[in-house]
């Protein structure tokens, strides 16, 4: 943390060839529902994007605009792109932030976005909004590229940017050679699908789950194919396939 930033770096994404790392800067709420199937919505009233030179030990800012909330950096495999989600806000100065994004956490809406980087120089091009998520009524949230560098893996909902607590939440592909966006339904469930991650093969990614019973996270993997389709998920094995936390 800074004197200049919102808070301690979260979410840090490692630059893949050079000693950076990509971290948002936020400040998060949550608040309880009284009748809601979703239980709990967490939303940022401020988040940033920041760049932390280890050699250097210094702080640089990536994004901080005041009408836009920045958060989830992740690198493109060669690290020339930073792609991250934002959500487009202005906040009236009259009236309290805090009162303003609860009463309105339903129209929080993030897009996708790529920034070009030179990790060389440690310079930024300007960035460009690659998926209009606003526009669809949908929000995205948690970029995720191929160790390939072919596709983006990201977690669409209706809403907000933490999706493990909406149970509309499901995973998505983009294929970044021609732009095309697919439901992963071969994975997808009627429940949460939220945090994901390729592995360093590209050939497998993990992702969490409610599906089993729609309180507790679990961990499902799936084969990623030649084809760009993914296996039947099954759960993370186990020593004691009885073993249960309840």
């Amino acid at each position: 943390k800074t004197d200049s930033t919102l808070s301690a770096g979260v979410y840090p994404a490692w630059h893949p060839t050079h000693d950076y790392i990509a971290y948002s800067t936020n400040r998060t709420k949550q608040s309880f529902h009284m009748s809601d199937r979703n239980h709990i919505e967490v939303l940022d009233l401020e988040s940033d994007l920041i760049l932390y030179d280890i050699q250097d030990n210094s702080v640089s800012i990536i994004e901080n605009d005041t009408d836009q909330f920045e958060v989830f950096p992740a690198w493109a495999p060669d690290g020339r792109t930073l792609y991250y989600v934002s959500a487009y806000y202005p906040i009236d100065p009259s009236r309290k932030r805090e009162v303003q994004l609860f009463n309105n956490y339903g129209s929080l809406h993030y897009d996708l976005y790529a920034k070009p980087f030179n990790p060389d120089t440690g310079t930024w091009g300007q960035s460009r909004k690659i998926v209009d998520a606003a526009a669809m009524g949908r929000s995205i949230t948690l970029p995720r590229v191929s160790p390939d560098g072919r596709y983006l893996m990201f977690t669409m909902g209706e809403f907000g940017v933490f999706h493990i607590w909406h149970r509309d939440a499901d995973l998505y592909l983009m294929d970044l050679e021609n732009g095309t966006i697919r439901p992963m339904s071969e994975v997808n469930s009627s429940d949460v699908e939220s945090y994901h991650s390729w592995s360093s093969s590209g050939r497998w990614i993990i992702f969490s789950t409610r599906r089993e019973d729609g309180g507790f996270t679990r961990l499902y993997l799936s084969h990623f194919n030649d084809d760009g389709t993914f296996s039947k998920p099954f759960a993370l094995p186990q020593d004691d396939p009885d073993f249960s936390m309840q």
